[in-house]
């Protein structure tokens, strides 16, 4: 728990800046890619920490201590923390508490709200680590030094890519980070035109994009991504073009069922990509037409969920495919009829979350066991989302964008599946507020986002998020709240 006089943490720095510059807590919350709640939180904190009750109070500290420049609103907000506010005066833009301007300021209490003072970042000097914290420090640098002996042994991560000639005479754009707090988004080499609503596959460290909505018109079109290039080309297109694609992988091949046709219908169509071979097969329909349903590959079988029906209805109904008997079978129902989710499979079971009912997005996660062919809930995102994408990479789920119904999506999130929680991580700035129906394809440490739209534009351009790399970081061990 956070004590008066305590240093601030960095980002609870950020945060008082933010305040200072009359930021609400959505504003804070989208700036720093963080929740709303986390913004609470840190606030309850940073009222303790200054011994300040209002935000006016704190932007107040935040210009007397030379942390942000003084502008007119900033100045406004100071001098509204020194004022006491009449029973019937208007309140300040963006100041929460009981204060106003007046033309009634005496000089001195002008001087003591604006005049900065020049100090260290904290307003406070940190205090010396416990004896237990110390220890943790220790031990903390043991282990990540032991860490980054194994980080050794790992693929080549983007340091020693952009050492590799080979990669960099290979590659069509140069390799960027985003503007921001997105140290680990980068851009790669964009579509050759721009689309949405495609589907995105990872066969033999290859990127497979398939179908989807280009300049409104259903397309059957295979694009195939090469890491190490960084290259686009073409590969044999689908013999049915396809909107609200959806498949996955079993043993090297493709496997896309249902979706919605070139004249916007769900659809029984079932065909499936040798990605070695480059030849498409047609074949069993599925048992209904389809469209928006998720689709997943666990123990040798495609398992389809949910969607829509060709009467416009949203489907709970589950179906398994078995490739070596051609045949389709029903498994339990999805519990909750939605449209547009993301699914993963980790470990025998299979994750649904997300999704729309063409009202509500939903922030809903089911999850389905193959063996026993039962549903069970887990904890929910933090934010509804529908027409999301969704990245499987070790013991982690990551949903990236959203916002079917116009959602305002601040950030992505993560969930930790043997802690069944949800975390935040960064948005690439220029997607921050509505990704929708991205494609999504994992590698063993990274995973690429493709395509999706904005609004209602569709886009072109390509994204890989690296989740492991060589970098270490040591944690802040300020006595300091958490």
């Amino acid at each position: 728990m956070a004590e008066p006089k305590e240093p601030l943490t960095e980002r609870e720095l950020e945060v008082v800046k933010l305040v200072a510059e009359g930021a609400s807590n959505k504003q804070i919350a989208a700036t720093l890619f963080i929740s709303e709640n986390t913004v609470k939180a840190h606030l309850k904190s940073i009222f303790v920490k200054l011994e300040a009750e209002s935000r006016a109070k704190v932007a107040a500290i935040a210009q007397r201590n030379g942390w942000v420049q003084r502008t007119e609103e900033a100045s406004l907000i100071v001098q509204a923390a020194y004022v006491e506010v009449p029973a019937k005066s208007p309140i300040v833009a963006g100041v929460h508490n009981s204060t106003t301007p007046s033309e009634e300021i005496s000089p001195a209490i002008k001087t003591q709200a604006t005049a900065p003072v020049p100090v260290a970042p904290n307003p406070q000097p940190p205090q010396p680590l416990a004896r237990s914290r110390r220890i943790a420090l220790v031990l903390v640098t043991l282990i990540i030094a032991m860490g980054g002996a194994w980080s050794m042994q790992l693929p080549l991560g983007r340091a020693e890519r952009e050492a590799d000639p080979e990669f960099i005479s290979g590659a069509a754009v140069p390799e960027t980070a985003e503007t921001g707090n997105a140290t680990r988004w980068f851009t790669r080499a964009p579509l050759p035109t721009a689309r949405t609503r495609s589907a995105a596959f990872t066969v033999s460290g290859l990127i497979y994009l398939i179908g989807g909505t280009l300049e409104r018109q259903a397309v059957g079109e295979t694009l195939i991504y090469e890491p190490r290039t960084n290259v686009w080309r073409d590969g044999t297109p689908k013999p049915t073009p396809l909107r609200f694609a959806a498949g996955a992988v079993l043993s090297d091949v493709i496997y896309i069922p249902a979706g919605t046709d070139a004249a916007g219908a769900p659809t029984t169509n079932f065909e499936a990509y040798d990605a070695l071979a480059n030849r498409w097969t047609e074949l069993p329909p599925l048992p209904h037409a389809m469209s928006g349903q998720v689709v997943a590959a666990s123990s040798g079988r495609i398992f389809v969920f949910g969607g829509r029906r060709a009467d416009e209805s949203f489907n709970t109904e589950g179906y398994a495919y078995d490739p070596a008997q051609r045949r389709w079978t029903r498994v339990a129902a999805l519990p909750t009829a939605r449209s547009q989710a993301a699914a993963a499979a980790f470990e025998g079971r299979i994750y649904v979350v997300g999704g729309t009912d063409g009202r509500h997005e939903f922030t809903t996660c089911e999850m389905y066991d193959v063996a026993t062919d039962h549903w069970t809930s887990c904890r929910p995102m933090s934010i509804a989302r529908g027409g999301l994408g969704l990245a499987q990479i070790g013991a982690s789920l990551y949903v990236i964008g959203g916002g079917v119904a116009s959602n305002y999506i601040p950030f992505n999130e993560r969930y930790d599946i043997a802690a069944d929680r949800w975390l935040p991580f960064e948005i690439p700035a220029s997607r921050a507020g509505i990704w929708k129906n991205p494609a999504v394809a994992s590698l063993p440490t990274e995973f690429y986002v493709i395509g999706g739209a904005t609004a209602l534009e569709a886009r072109g351009e390509s994204f890989v998020y690296e989740v492991l790399t060589n970098k270490s970081f040591l944690p802040n061990l300020q006595n300091s709240a958490p």
